[in-house]
């Protein structure tokens, strides 16, 4: 797993990069209040069960994330989904808190399915 920055993750929600799956791993309900544009609902505690529904290419480019670098959910997934065999799991550990903190958009819904 490889850390990533926000700067990083602004430039692949910018660019529309649909070859890179962003993958919020806290709770349905947190997804639900707000998410970084264009990611994916995969509950750090539901990798196994959902992510090879979502994530068909074991060697797309993953980034996990969650509430903050005091949450372990994006950790958790992103070596849930190194387990599974996928092979370019990126983590961007500050996640929602950072995000917010750049004044940067998010995105609401009531579906876990990729905005887009």
């Amino acid at each position: 797993m490889q850390p990533i920055n926000r700067d990083q993750v602004k430039n692949i929600v910018d660019n529309h990069d649909k070859k890179v799956a962003i993958v919020d791993a806290t709770s349905e309900q947190d997804f639900a209040i707000g998410h970084i544009p264009g990611a994916i609902s995969i509950p750090a505690g539901k990798v196994n069960e959902l992510a090879p529904k979502l994530l068909k290419d074991k060697s797309q480019k993953i980034i996990t994330y969650c509430g903050s670098t005091q949450c372990p959910a994006s950790t958790i997934a992103a070596e849930g989904l190194e387990k599974l065999g996928y092979t370019n799991v990126n983590e961007y550990k500050p996640g929602k808190a950072d995000w917010k903190q750049a004044g940067l958009p998010m995105e609401a819904s009531s579906e876990g399915a990729r905005a887009g």
